[in-house]
């Protein structure tokens, strides 16, 4: 034999091909050939081998009507309503091509077909309406011999999720099962040929799996049968029912109360959270062990740096860790290059400020009222003197020569007051004496005595019942502000803040806060991101915004505590009243990880029932517990406990005591002086 006749050029290899395949001269012969070993830049040599290998391909023809109705009643009946997408071996000759894609059950099944080594995508290929998701589409590979470099073709141009390899030549190919590219394929199923040892009936086929975290593996579910794999859960069963013990290693980061955290009371570091609680029923349903990191090497959650991620979501990336269990916020960037778990939790992002410092409280005495309410008081009170003084000096029962006061009477009783010039002192003396006792009536005194005519006694029943409501409702409202603080008029809007001069205090761990800003169209947001001042530490931060100089953006549980721990107590911040931004948290794994379901499905349990919520509080509750000493949040109004009263709540009783005290002290030096000087002042008047 020559050469020439030893190996055959590209084109020459195809027609030989073509006519030993029954005349089909329709279908080119490229298309038997294209495959991930054939460069159209090189001329590709076909060795002695691989024609051996297209005379068998030639042959196939042969191959058992079987085989043919297997496939039709796997896609009539576990497949039915699912898109196909067919991958036919390169050697598959054309009148077998033709047997496969003109069963009826495929012709009525949306399906496009491909030949390994083309160069296509799921995003590339439309199937009819909504069925191109890689969800619902099942990949079915057809063969006539096992091939390493197809599955990896396979997995690196499409990532099935349902793949079902058909084998249609002797040999099943089950060792296969095990390759490296099936390992991030969710539904996996083998049809082959069944060896005389299983089955003793020539051409009878038998449906395998693999079970990756079993020690045998691959696992033959019987030979089939329409009526015993009737259901896609019967082809596909599930492939990960326990994980066997198997030690999954977590990027965690020990800092994420109450989601995880350390707890202080141990002398080493020990991971709880409600992450943990979820994992510990996880690992007793599932049989799996695990261990935590106290954090990433560079201490962040997880962004992409130069081209790279970084953090918790780095260390998943160069496949260090397996997948995380800190409650990271659900992002675009993030989803495209992880898997995202079902929703844990819901976290509103909120803007945080130092509370301003609270109004001296010697001010208390006068804070029961408005300013408006003091004006209207006073200002009612000089009309009622002036009124009172009008009426005295116009009734017949007000006697002026004799002091008796704005209620007095001739039978009162009471003695008058001498003095040097009695029409003029008697008047300024009954003003005075009415300021008094208008006055005394709101400072729950009684009148000195009972007026004599008809118009007093009415003014007085009209004015003692509002004198009453006027003193008790200073009363209690100068309780309640004696056991709350009173602070100045604090930011309410995010247009205030960026008018302020508070600045935004960032850390630059990756979390969601820096590209939130980074990104936000908001036109007050962006002055904010101009004047931003970056901290090493959260902790850091805090202590910043604990001066009134920053305002922070973080979820709203998380900062809490670390306030909380920061600062030592509870009413040192505040937020503003709209949250910026609700967004949803979970877990990230690995991407295309195929067990990622059996955490979802115990997600959604747990979320069902209320026990996510439920561990949210415990947790919450055990962190102030161990970081704080005390077992419950403090609260405010009747749930907390009433201040006692210091002397800085009544020093401005004291206040109005020494004023008093000054003023009665310069009217006795002022009634000393006249008393000394009354003949000269005498002089004076005559003059």
């Amino acid at each position: 034999m020559t050469g020439r006749s030893i190996t055959l050029m590209h084109k020459e290899a195809g027609e030989f091909l073509e006519r030993l395949s029954v005349g089909l001269d329709s279908v080119p012969a490229a298309a038997f050939i294209s495959g991930p070993c054939v460069s159209p830049e090189m001329t590709p040599v076909i060795t002695a081998f691989t024609l051996l290998n297209f005379f068998f391909a030639a042959s196939n023809s042969a191959i058992s009507e079987g085989q043919l109705q297997v496939l039709s009643e796997v896609v009539s009946g576990p497949a039915h309503g699912r898109p196909l997408a067919l991958h036919l071996d390169p050697t598959l000759s054309a009148d077998v091509r033709r047997a496969v894609v003109g069963g009826e059950a495929v012709r009525r099944t949306p399906h496009f077909i491909l030949t390994f080594g083309l160069c296509h995508s799921l995003q590339e290929v439309a199937l009819p309406g909504d069925s191109s998701s890689s969800a619902v589409v099942l990949h079915v590979v057809l063969w006539l011999a096992p091939r390493p470099e197809l599955l990896q073709t396979l997995w690196l141009q499409w990532k099935p999720r349902n793949l079902l390899l058909f084998s249609l030549g002797p040999s099943p190919g089950t060792d296969l099962l095990r390759h490296e590219a099936l390992s991030g394929v969710e539904n996996v199923a083998l049809i082959g040929l069944l060896s005389a040892q299983a089955d003793p009936r020539p051409d009878k086929l038998g449906v395998y799996t693999v079970l990756p975290f079993s020690p045998g593996g691959v696992r033959l579910l019987g030979s089939w049968r329409r009526e015993t794999f009737a259901s896609w859960e019967a082809l596909f069963p599930d492939r990960f029912p326990s994980f066997e013990g198997y030690t999954f290693h977590l990027a965690t980061f020990i800092d994420d109360a109450p989601n995880l955290y350390n707890d202080t009371s141990r002398t080493s570091v020990v991971g709880r959270g409600v992450a943990v609680s979820m994992m510990e029923c996880f690992s007793a349903q599932l049989n799996f062990t695990y261990t935590l990191t106290i954090k990433p090497p560079d201490s962040k959650w997880g962004a992409i740096e130069n081209g790279s991620w970084s953090g918790l979501l780095g260390m998943i990336a160069r496949k260090e860790k397996l997948f995380t269990i800190n409650g990271l916020a659900f992002a675009e960037d993030r989803n495209a290059d992880f898997d995202r778990s079902e929703l844990i939790t819901m976290e509103s992002w909120r803007l945080f400020l130092a509370m301003p410092q609270p109004l001296s409280k010697w001010l208390s005495l006068v804070r029961p009222f408005t300013p408006t309410v003091w004006a209207i008081l006073l200002v009612l009170l000089l009309f009622l003197v002036c009124f009172m003084r009008i009426m005295a000096e116009t009734s017949d029962n007000y006697i002026v020569n004799n002091n008796y006061g704005v209620f007095g009477g001739g039978s009162s009783g009471r003695v008058g007051v001498a003095t040097l010039r009695p029409q003029v002192k008697s008047s300024h003396s009954s003003a005075i004496v009415s300021w008094l006792e208008l006055y005394g009536a709101m400072v729950c005194q009684s009148a000195p005595v009972l007026p004599r005519a008809l118009w007093q006694r009415v003014f007085l029943a009209v004015w003692l019942p509002c004198c009453l409501v006027v003193a008790a409702a200073y009363t209690c409202n100068l309780v309640g502000i004696f056991t709350t603080p009173a602070y100045p008029q604090r930011l309410a809007s995010l247009q205030q803040l960026a008018d302020s001069r508070i600045r935004m205090a960032v850390v630059d761990d990756g979390s969601f806060s820096v590209t939130f800003l980074q990104e936000s169209t908001d036109p007050h947001l962006h002055r904010l991101q101009q004047r931003r001042d970056v901290f090493p530490t959260w902790r850091d931060a805090a202590l910043a915004l604990s001066k009134g100089t920053h305002a922070i953006l973080m979820p709203e549980t998380y900062m809490e505590l670390l306030l909380l721990e920061t600062l030592k107590q509870e009413d040192g911040w505040y937020t503003l009243e709209d949250a910026l931004n609700t967004l949803q948290a979970g877990w990230y794994f690995r991407k295309h990880t195929p067990w990622k379901s059996k955490f979802d499905h115990g997600i959604r349990q747990l979320s069902w029932f209320g026990l996510i919520r439920h561990w949210h509080k415990v947790e919450t509750e055990e962190w102030i517990r161990i970081n704080l000493g005390r077992r419950h949040r403090g609260g405010s109004g009747r749930d907390a406990a009433a201040p006692p009263l210091t002397l800085e709540h009544l020093q401005g009783v004291f206040y109005i005591l020494v004023l008093a005290w000054v003023a009665g002290g310069a009217a006795l030096l002022l009634e000393l002086l006249t008393h000394r000087h009354q003949e000269r002042l005498a002089t004076m008047w005559r003059c």
